[in-house]
């Protein structure tokens, strides 16, 4: 099975929040990644931005993000408001060396 199928077949078993966190995990220790967030964001229909996330960040480094609602300032988020896509972080410019 090749590495996207089994990420498929890991995020359709997932029934819960916490299946969905080791569901990301397993993700990504499969492709090596240093961390991995699942990320939906929505706009209601008053336009209020509504997201719901995983992450394999540290729990000080994601409270900091709420805390500072960088929601509303991150360039992934920004995309991820255009359509449905992954994003690599060292394919945006302004984080690329």
């Amino acid at each position: 099975m090749s590495k996207l199928s089994l990420s498929i077949a890991t995020l359709l078993g997932a029934d819960s929040r916490r299946d969905i966190e080791s569901a990301i995990s397993k993700i990504r220790d499969l492709y090596g990644f240093a961390h991995m967030t699942f990320l939906s964001v929505g706009i209601s229909a008053g336009e209020r931005a509504q997201w719901a996330f995983c992450t394999t960040y540290p729990g000080e480094w994601t409270s900091r993000y709420l805390e500072r609602n960088y929601f509303r300032i991150d360039p992934v988020v920004a995309i991820y408001r255009t359509g449905f896509q992954p994003v690599d972080w060292a394919s945006l410019a302004e984080f690329s060396d």
